[in-house]
């Protein structure tokens, strides 16, 4: 676990950790985790594909999911999605990081240093 975060990573990382939750419980294709992602924070967060599928070829470049090419009832190839045990791995120990620093946001947003 990062002791520090970079200001300039927390949105890649925040969509990555949005995209292993969303296959965290069931293998899903992209349409299926974009729409978990929307279902989930009840439309407040969108991911749109040109953001999504960069870092779902990212996670799978680094072993943190696996995609199958499977063809549906209209013959039509998709690919699916699933999370490694190195990505459990990955979604649990930064979703501990991501809550960290979103404690240390909240501190600073209520931060007042009047003395100086």
């Amino acid at each position: 676990m990062k002791d520090r975060i970079e200001l300039n990573s927390i949105p890649r990382f925040i969509n990555e950790l949005l995209i292993l939750k969303a296959i965290s419980s069931s293998d899903k294709h992209g349409y299926n985790i974009s729409t978990f992602i929307e279902q989930g924070s009840e439309n407040y967060f969108k991911m749109s594909y040109g953001t999504m599928y960069p870092i779902l070829h990212s996670l799978e470049k680094q072993k943190y999911i696996q995609g199958n090419w499977s063809a549906d009832d209209s013959k039509r190839k998709k690919k699916t999605y699933s999370i490694t045990n190195v990505g459990i791995a990955y979604l649990n120990e930064n979703t501990i990081q991501i809550k960290s620093f979103m404690d240390r946001l909240n501190f600073m947003l209520e931060y007042n240093n009047e003395g100086n």
